[in-house]
């Protein structure tokens, strides 16, 4: 399966869906979208129930929506609707389960969202997003301090 990434900014908030295996280069258009998105109160819901794997670098960039969410000081934690017991136990291996609400969603979710273009060769900016994620995963936890310390110092 491809991947692909979906957004949509609605009445009630943003929602982004992740489809198929989702890896570094895959998230660069998403991590500058975020960081586009201007404080506003809309929540964010993230539909996984399409996404069969993510990397380090797809996490740090969804860890960047829990940081929105906190900066503008919601009662609620972001949504993450899954459906694959790998992409849970990945979510959990993070400490994901701290900033946000992760709920089990069998089937997949369905509507139709904007697909976000990834055309990123830019290996700069590739390399500062995977450097932003990482070090945003490793402020979840001190577990995940300790995971990541390798990857944030060649980074």
């Amino acid at each position: 399966m491809t991947s692909k990434i979906e957004y949509a900014n609605i009445d009630e908030g943003h929602v982004i869906r992740l489809h198929g295996d989702i890896r570094y280069g895959d998230v660069v258009p998403l991590h500058q979208l975020l960081e586009g998105i201007g404080n506003n109160e809309k929540s964010f819901v993230i539909d996984l129930t399409r996404c069969t794997h993510l990397d380090s670098t797809a996490l740090g960039t969804l860890a960047l929506v829990a940081k929105k969410s906190r900066s503008l000081d919601q009662q609620s934690r972001p949504l993450i609707y899954i459906s694959k017991p790998v992409v849970k136990e990945a979510l959990l291996g993070v400490c994901f389960d701290l900033i946000f609400d992760i709920v089990n969603c069998d089937p997949e979710l369905k509507a139709d969202y904007e697909l976000i273009k990834n055309e990123v060769n830019d290996t700069e900016t590739i390399r500062k997003t995977v450097a932003a994620a990482h070090q945003r995963l490793a402020e979840i936890s001190q577990s995940n301090n300790e995971l990541f310390k390798d990857v944030n110092l060649l980074i």
